[in-house]
């Protein structure tokens, strides 16, 4: 998933900017598809640069970075076990979604298994 959060160009309406600032958010859930999608948005972000006639390419600045969360499968399975038994059929099985950017930074620090 790709979120452009924050766009600031200049700072009044009738003055062109010499500068543009452009701040992104991107969740996968693999390493590949996450290179994949920095290499476009390079691509597409050179390209416009370069057909706009810019004075400059732009410069790429990476944002905080966390790693790829990874569910142990064991506590995964121990955890929807629970589920069926305090819920019984209200229990169901989900899409995949990303926890909090962060996230995966607990497990890795305490040294146990986590599940998002």
């Amino acid at each position: 998933m790709l979120t452009i959060g924050a766009l600031q160009a200049g700072s009044k309406e009738n003055i062109i900017p010499d500068k543009a600032t452009l701040k992104r958010n991107m969740r996968t859930y693999d390493e590949h598809v996450r290179e994949h999608m920095l290499g476009a948005i390079q691509r597409i972000c050179c390209a416009e640069a370069d057909t706009s006639g810019a004075p400059q390419p732009p410069d790429f600045v990476e944002p905080s970075r966390y790693p790829l969360t990874e569910n142990d499968a064991e506590a995964a399975a121990r955890v929807a076990e629970a589920f069926r038994t305090e819920f019984g059929d209200a229990a169901r099985d989900t899409q995949r979604a990303s926890a909090s950017e962060d996230f995966s930074e607990f497990g890795r620090a305490w040294k146990v298994p986590c599940v998002s």
